[in-house]
């Protein structure tokens, strides 16, 4: 509930068993139909209150005014070539509320963006307004599908190898600065803040480097065996939970990776340590091979 983005992962979790080839048929079955129908139940319950809510099966009731107030004003930013500023009044139609109400005593506000606290201020009141918030984010994206998936592209890009530095923006919107504008004052905590960027830089290098060691091992032991088909599971559950909120990026931050790191680091565990493999990477590697194909033959 915390993050509903997850759902997209569940089909890659619930039925990654049927793939597996150790276990018979019947298992798999059982194994997937309770990996898919335990979290739907328990799901559904929400999704049903909030469809009685704003007409929506959805698990976020706000889900509609991030697109809405993120997604679609980027995308018609970029298609215009206005600023994200002069975007905002079109999108700000839409809404029952006018801008000159009192957004400031609406619960959920941010105080960092008008047009989302408006947005959050009119879905508090009346929360039937995210269903006619998300069509015409939806009907936004559609109509301009090259912007959509290069700035889904870039910001996807960026939550997988973008480092966050304490007290910078991690994007910096409708300016040409840049890190060097951002430089700080010598002083132990500055000093504390780039060693922790340091840090996530070395942890995400690790990661990567990682998670391509274990896709060649992958390979190595067989495309299709049951080891490398959870490595292909885990590592599609990461990429899969950094995609829904790329496109949001430019205002949501790296914060939304989190719920990926765990997948990713699991995946990229198995490529640095290869005992992970339970064996099968140390037994199909060239040389072991070629001495299990002489033993074979002799």
């Amino acid at each position: 509930l915390a993050r509903p983005a997850a759902v997209s992962a569940l089909p890659i979790l619930a039925l990654s068993p049927l793939l597996l080839k150790s276990s018979s048929w019947s298992k798999r079955i059982r194994v997937a139909s309770l990996g898919l129908l335990l979290p739907s139940a328990l799901l559904s319950t929400w999704v049903l209150r909030n469809y009685r809510a704003t007409g929506l099966a959805t698990l976020s009731t706000t889900g509609a005014v991030n697109i809405y107030v993120t997604a679609a004003r980027e995308v018609l930013s970029a298609a215009h070539g206005t600023s994200l500023a002069a975007t905002s009044p079109a999108l700000a139609s839409v809404l029952k509320i006018p801008a000159d109400s009192a957004v400031a005593k609406c619960p959920g506000v941010c105080g960092c963006d008008e047009l989302y606290d408006l947005a959050m201020c009119n879905v508090t009141a009346d929360p039937t307004l995210s269903r006619s918030m998300l069509q015409r984010a939806n009907s936004v994206l559609w109509r301009h599908p090259v912007e959509s998936v290069l700035l889904t592209l870039d910001g996807f890009i960026r939550l997988c190898i973008w480092p966050h530095i304490p007290g910078v923006p991690d994007v910096l919107p409708n300016t040409q600065s840049t890190l060097s504008e951002w430089r700080l004052k010598p002083s132990l905590v500055d000093f504390a803040v780039w060693l922790t960027t340091a840090f996530e830089i070395g942890v995400l290098f690790l990661i990567w480097a990682g998670v391509a060691k274990a896709v060649r091992q992958g390979f190595d032991v067989g495309a299709r065996s049951d080891g490398a088909i959870l490595i292909w599971s885990l590592l599609g559950v990461g990429l899969l939970l950094l995609l829904p909120p790329s496109l949001l990026f430019y205002n949501w931050q790296t914060r939304y990776r989190c719920l990926a790191i765990p997948f990713l680091a699991i995946v990229a565990a198995t490529g640095w340590f290869r005992g992970a493999w339970s064996g099968q990477a140390s037994v199909y590697t060239s040389d072991s091979r070629a001495n299990t194909s002489a033993l074979r033959r002799s």
